[in-house]
């Protein structure tokens, strides 16, 4: 996978810039469940979007996964646009602290019941800067430039072997625990500080995916970055993308959020003073 290009600045950079985002989801039952247990939230209006993996069964995972997007949306929406990195960081792990507690509380009693649990990734934009966490094997992407970057680690053990360098992208998708979670909301030893904040300046044109594994799994990252990449819509790649997703396997739960972002930027850009110009206001300030 090449890393992303390196993006252009449009000429009205910083905050003066406004970036327009138009998003689209679609999320699919798998053949062999028996209720979808995946959640998505989409919000173009403060910037916010979820998914979230439920885990357990009926109704363990659909549970999980509610409550997940519930909080975070509460309390992500509630972060001041001009806020620092230190408090951005603090209330995303607040956050996660808040729903995985709430998960805990709704734990089915008996022995022989499934604990809840749920995977969760969420992208947050403020002031041209996406703030990206992953917990679990939820993902996020950035297409870029005709390239596509992974933004996020999956919780699991080969996927840490692999970007330790350990073992090959091959091997990390045929090994045997690939799908034993090392973090998620409702684990007993999960802890928010251990999780990720990844903060992606954002530019005019970049499009952005989070998915449940029920896509990653079963489409190869390079026709996601084609089916992303020639659909102008975000509704309608969605909508593709789970549809791949159900023709390869369709077992498992498939859902998708995608925004795109685009500059509302108009007018021509600003006119560099000619050389005449400048060596006459140079004489102005010249020290006499």
């Amino acid at each position: 996978m090449q890393p992303a290009t390196a993006p252009m600045k449009i000429p009205d950079s910083g905050r003066t810039r406004h970036l327009h985002v138009v998003a689209g989801a679609c999320s699919i039952q798998g053949a062999r469940r028996d209720v979808n247990e995946d959640r998505q939230y989409v919000s173009p209006e403060i910037n916010l979007f979820i998914v979230a993996d439920g885990m357990g069964g009926h109704a363990a995972g659909e549970v999980a996964s509610k409550f997940a997007v519930d909080v975070l949306s509460h309390e992500l929406a509630r972060i001041d646009v001009d806020a620092d990195e230190k408090e951005i960081e603090y209330r995303v792990h607040a956050a996660l602290d808040r729903a995985h507690c709430l998960i805990l509380e709704a734990a089915p009693l008996g022995s022989g019941a499934r604990p809840p649990g749920t995977t969760v990734v969420f992208g947050l934009l403020l002031n041209h800067r996406l703030y990206i966490t992953g917990v679990g094997d939820s993902r996020a992407y950035l297409v870029r430039g005709g390239s596509i970057e992974r933004l996020t680690i999956d919780d699991t053990w080969p996927d840490t072997l692999f970007h330790l360098g350990q073992i090959s992208a091959d091997e990390a998708k045929q090994h045997h625990m690939r799908n034993m979670l090392l973090s998620a909301l409702g684990m007993s030893d999960f802890d928010s500080n251990r999780e990720e904040i990844r903060a992606v300046d954002v530019y005019d044109g970049d499009r952005f995916l989070l998915a449940s594994d029920g896509l990653t799994d079963v489409v190869e990252e390079n026709h996601i970055l084609e089916i992303i990449h020639k659909n102008n819509d975000p509704e309608q790649a969605a909508e593709q993308l789970t549809r791949e997703a159900l023709a390869n396997d369709g077992g498992d739960d498939v859902t998708c959020v995608l925004f795109y972002v685009q500059s509302d930027f108009s007018g021509e850009p600003p006119v560099s003073p000619s050389p005449t110009i400048l060596k006459r206001l140079k004489s102005l300030f010249k020290p006499r």
